[in-house]
């Protein structure tokens, strides 16, 4: 991964606090749902899929802005 020269520290750390925060926020949705549906549930799914595209955009957001 390439670091942008043209943002410093903090917006790195504002971006890693943003993604954690919305990682926890759906987390607890994708749990509700797969309580309420199941885990079986399309809906549950989906949500738990696109729950670990958010973990990895945290981990690797260059590969998923840039594209």
């Amino acid at each position: 991964m390439l670091r942008d020269n043209l943002k410093d520290g903090r917006y790195f750390e504002e971006y890693i606090n943003y993604q954690t925060e919305r990682i926890k926020k759906f987390e607890a949705l994708v749990e509700k749902v797969a309580s309420e549906k199941g885990t079986d549930d399309r809906g549950a799914l989906n949500a738990y899929i696109l729950y670990k595209v958010f973990i990895l955009i945290k981990l690797k957001p260059y590969e998923h802005t840039h594209c």
